[in-house]
């Protein structure tokens, strides 16, 4: 399944956490290495997803009837770590309505990503993802017009170019998932949950 249409999911509330599944945990330093896996083609894992016959989400009451509900049983971390970089906020099953991680940029001259520091906006090599992703387009434009006016910039565009569209194309990776039969229990979707994850059910 494409990020891209993951995250249409998460935005139509079409995808969930169970309720016994833990909150987010990840650092900053795990979600950076996951971008750098997936601007470099790097194997970021598989997600598990599960349509329980009976619902198994707190979020249930808050999602339309009739959308139908998967509910994410591996690649939790991943997922909503992807989902804050690019669309500059938490996920809807965030027990915290802050955003999970502040805004990651990436350097077009080092191919380095690094979250915001005061400084950054002032060196137009640093892309701020979450305005990229929103409107790639319009924002490839806005960057090559600001390195056409940087003559160190001008002069490595060529080298800059292939980048840009490498960046680009993170939404469009495609991520395995494996679908749990929507007829297994809540217990045994524990059991996978605790396998997976390593356990940390939700206290």
């Amino acid at each position: 399944m494409k990020i891209s249409t993951i995250l249409y999911h998460l935005d139509h509330g079409r995808l969930a956490l169970p309720c016994f599944a833990r909150d987010y945990v990840w650092n900053q330093t795990q979600a950076r290495s996951l971008f750098i896996s997936l601007y470099r083609g790097y194997p970021v894992g598989s997600l598990i997803f599960w349509t329980p016959a009976i619902a198994a989400t707190d979020q249930q009451v808050e999602l339309r009837e009739h959308v139908p509900v998967e509910l994410l049983l591996d690649g939790q971390q991943r997922v909503a770590s992807i989902y804050s970089v690019a669309r500059a906020r938490s996920p809807h099953f965030s027990k915290d309505d802050k955003r999970a991680l502040p805004p990651l940029y990436f350097h077009i001259s080092d191919e380095t990503f690094d979250f915001f520091k005061p400084g950054m906006k002032d060196d137009p090599c640093w892309i701020d993802l979450a305005a990229f992703f929103s409107h790639s387009q319009t924002a490839v434009g806005e960057f090559i017009e600001a390195l056409h006016e940087s003559p160190a910039g001008h002069a490595r565009l060529s080298e800059y170019l292939p980048r840009l569209y490498q960046l680009s194309r993170i939404l469009d990776r495609n991520i395995h998932v494996e679908y749990l039969p929507g007829d297994v229990q809540p217990d045994e979707a524990v059991e996978v949950y605790l396998v997976a994850n390593g356990g940390g059910l939700r206290k």
